[in-house]
């Protein structure tokens, strides 16, 4: 099939109200918000599934399939896009997917590796997880 026909199945086949439920359970905006912002499409290919160059091809008839089914604006900046699907085609075959948390308020590189690190040190603490101790900086207080 062409990557057009291959997007409009994957628009007809994906379970969109199951997605969206769980979306906005979350504490996104949907798309009958006031908040929503519109859609951004993302597409990533391994195992040779597609021909070269075929991503850019697939993230713009994904966003045409989905914007003539439901009427959602696409949009090209990824931080502007209240949802995100990515695509993605590997040995297997495909998978769709709607990320449903978005951290917005902190640049999640720059904290994530001390966040999980303080939590599990905590949660060690507490005796909730084995008592192994994480590498912390030489700044940080290591004492359990």
């Amino acid at each position: 099939p062409s990557v057009s026909d291959l997007c409009n199945w994957i628009v007809e086949k994906a379970d969109w109200e199951l997605g969206l439920q769980t979306f906005q359970r979350f504490g996104n905006a949907g798309p009958s918000s006031a908040e929503f912002t519109g859609f951004h499409v993302r597409c990533k290919t391994t195992a040779a599934r597609l021909h070269e160059g075929a991503s850019q091809e697939v993230r713009i008839a994904l966003a045409l399939a989905v914007y003539h089914k439901f009427g959602w604006q696409p949009v090209i900046k990824r931080s502007d896009a209240a949802i995100e699907l990515l695509v993605a085609f590997h040995k297997g075959g495909l998978l769709l997917e709607m990320p449903l948390l978005v951290q917005n308020e902190i640049q999640w590189e720059l904290h994530a590796a001390a966040d999980a690190q303080l939590s599990y040190l905590e949660n060690a603490r507490k005796e909730r997880l084995p008592p192994i101790v994480p590498k912390f900086p030489a700044s940080s207080n290591t004492d359990l």
